[in-house]
């Protein structure tokens, strides 16, 4: 194609010998030459995005499936910890006469388990106003409906009942730490290296049997303890089906995000 100069220069000479027809061609040329450049930057920009919502679409499939695993962490670590409630509560109303079980037992139901949702993908492509390039507007809300939810899901599953705070303060400081060293949490590494933790299941405290006497009598005598322990478990029956809203709400958006992909 020529260079514009040449082009201006040629239509001046052509308007000097009142060429009109050559005038004419020469502006089409223009015109054309224009037209042509504006369509394939177009065409490149579109390109460019389309490649960009492939790869944004590829990310936020990657953050689901990651809360996927990390959920299913927090659900079998929450059923444990659900067991051990049951099973000192049980042992509060009808003591077996195992106060090393009960004491295990009532301190790992007063165990947590938090984690934050990844959401870098999506947090991106707000801050640089590039959720269109994801897909439709039907996509582009239900992804924004999800990661906009998380923070009220996590308002259910991060919240700590006063059993833990009550426990902690009425069982003795020995039996605590007998726990804690002998029946510890036990941390291995994610599918992508992030720590995972889970209880032992099966574990059998040695201390002196005064103290254990002592620690059980403690607990179970402490006011409240027994109405603090059946929060605890509403409270984890409720995290559990929550985590199942989350998931499917989760896979939902994820279809739709690998449809978009195949349109």
């Amino acid at each position: 194609m020529e260079e514009p100069a040449m082009v201006i220069r040629r239509i001046r000479n052509h308007v000097a010998e009142h060429n009109w027809f050559a005038v004419a061609i020469d502006f089409l040329i223009v015109v054309a030459g224009i037209v042509i450049g504006t369509q394939v930057n177009n065409w490149n920009q579109a390109r460019i995005e389309h490649q960009q919502g492939a790869e944004y679409r590829k990310r936020l499939i990657a953050e689901l499936q990651s809360n996927h695993v990390h959920n299913d962490d927090r659900r079998k670590y929450w059923n444990r910890v659900r067991d051990h409630a049951h099973s000192a509560l049980a042992q509060i109303q009808k003591p077996s006469g195992d106060d090393r079980q009960f004491l295990l037992d009532a301190y790992q139901a007063s165990q947590i388990r938090t984690s934050q949702p990844k959401r870098f993908a999506y947090d991106e492509l707000i801050s640089t106003g590039r959720l269109e390039e994801i897909g439709n507007a039907k996509l582009q809300d239900e992804v924004s409906g999800y990661y906009i939810a998380l923070p009220t899901y996590g308002a259910v599953l991060d919240a700590v009942t006063p059993y833990r705070e009550h426990l902690r303060q009425v069982m003795p400081s020995a039996a605590q730490e007998a726990v804690r060293s002998q029946c510890a949490e036990i941390y291995y590494p994610g599918p992508e290296g992030s720590p995972f933790a889970r209880l032992p299941d099966r574990c059998s405290l040695s201390m002196d049997d005064s103290i254990v006497r002592t620690a059980a009598a403690a607990v179970r005598n402490a006011p409240g303890i027994v109405e603090d322990l059946n929060r605890l478990i509403a409270d984890l029956d409720v995290k559990l089906s929550t985590l199942v809203a989350v998931d499917d709400h989760a896979r939902r958006v994820e279809a739709l995000i690998e449809k978009a992909g195949g349109n």
